[in-house]
């Protein structure tokens, strides 16, 4: 998982006034962050007693991360509709 988070950071990123470097690092730990709950929920699918309120935490888990992801992406296409493509790739 780390790496096809490494390669997604490095295409797709933000353009703050940060170092380019920056921008991807954030972008890196973002879908790192987001795709962290997948082998705990894999695992909890596997295990056949799970504890009510671990399941409930694991979910909520992963749901905060899916909402932080779809907000963050949504702030990307507000960057890709309000700058041109090509300025946008270069800074």
């Amino acid at each position: 998982m780390v790496v096809p988070c490494a390669v997604l950071a490095v295409l797709i990123h933000p353009s703050t006034i940060y170092t380019r470097i920056g921008r991807i690092l954030w972008a890196f730990s973002t879908y790192l962050e987001a795709v962290s709950v997948v082998p705990q929920i894999r695992y909890m699918q596997n295990a056949k007693m799970i504890e009510t309120l671990t399941g409930k935490y694991v979910f909520a888990l992963g749901v905060s991360k899916f909402f932080g992801m779809g907000h963050w992406l949504m702030q990307v296409r507000l960057i890709f509709n309000s700058f041109d493509l090509v300025e946008l790739l270069i800074f």
